[in-house]
C-alpha cells in the first residue's frame, strides 16, 4: 500500500512538472507609443507633465518675446497666436553627434534665429543666428521624439514680468532639478506643420506629431 501511494506521488509530481514545462510561454506586451509623421519643420508644443499653471499651458507652442535688435526670449503662447516654425539646423554627422542647433526663421527677407540657454539663470533665448550647438530632438533609439537641451533635465515655464508685459517664459531644468514651486515643468513636442516655403539647406527631416494636442496619452507607454 505504501509503495503504491509512493508511486501515484511521483506520478502526479511527474505530470505536474511536465504540464508546467509545456504550457504556453508567457508573451511580453511590447510598448505602445504615439504614431509620428516626419517634416523638416515644426512647431514645438508644451505638454505639462505635472502641476500646471493657473491658466493651463499645454499644448501652447514656443514663440520669442521681442527684447532688442536680434534678441528675444523664448516663450509659451496659446493655441490662437501665432508662434514659430522651428527646423533642425545641421549636417548629419552634427544631428548624429548632438552638435546640430535648433533654428527659426524671421525678418523680411527671413533670415535665421536660434535657441541659446542662458547660463547661470537657464532662460532661454531666440536670438538672431544659428542658435547653440547642442539643443536638438532626440532621436533613435528614444521612442518619443522631444526637445533636449545642452546637459538639461527638461524645461520648465513660468508666469514673468517681462519689459513689455507679463507672459510664460521657458527655462531649461538642469539635471538633478526640480521645477520651481509655481512654475509648470513641460516636455516640449515636435508638431509637423508645412514650413513657410524658404529653403534651409541643412535642415532635417525629423519625426514630429500630427496634432499634439489630439494625443491621448493614457493609452500609450510614453
Amino acid at each position: 500500500m505504501a509503495f503504491s501511494m509512493f508511486k501515484s506521488c511521483t506520478t502526479l509530481a511527474l505530470t505536474s512538472l511536465f504540464l508546467t514545462s509545456t504550457a504556453a510561454p508567457t508573451t511580453r506586451q511590447a510598448p505602445n507609443y504615439a504614431p509620428t509623421s516626419q517634416s523638416d519643420t515644426f512647431k514645438v508644443i508644451a505638454n505639462v507633465t505635472g502641476t500646471d499653471l493657473p491658466q493651463s499651458v499645454n499644448g501652447w507652442a514656443l514663440t520669442s518675446y521681442h527684447l532688442s535688435a536680434g534678441a528675444g526670449y523664448a516663450v509659451l503662447v496659446d493655441p490662437t497666436t501665432p508662434s514659430r516654425d522651428f527646423y533642425i539646423n545641421g549636417t548629419a554627422s552634427e544631428v548624429r553627434f548632438n552638435s546640430a542647433t535648433v533654428a527659426s526663421d524671421g525678418g523680411s527677407p527671413p533670415f535665421p534665429w536660434g535657441m541659446v540657454v542662458n547660463s547661470p539663470a537657464n532662460t532661454v533665448s531666440i536670438n538672431a543666428g544659428l542658435g547653440e550647438q547642442g539643443l536638438g530632438l532626440t532621436i533613435f533609439p528614444d521612442p518619443v521624439p522631444k526637445l533636449h537641451g545642452p546637459a538639461s533635465a527638461g524645461w520648465y515655464a513660468c508666469d514673468a514680468a517681462l519689459p513689455s508685459g507679463d507672459a510664460v517664459q521657458l527655462f531649461s531644468l538642469p539635471l538633478g532639478d526640480t521645477a520651481p514651486a509655481g512654475c509648470a515643468q513641460v516636455t516640449l513636442l515636435p508638431q509637423c506643420t508645412e514650413g513657410d516655403g524658404v529653403e534651409h539647406p541643412f535642415a532635417n527631416t525629423v519625426n514630429c506629431y500630427p496634432d499634439v494636442a489630439g494625443i491621448d496619452w493614457t493609452v500609450y507607454s510614453a
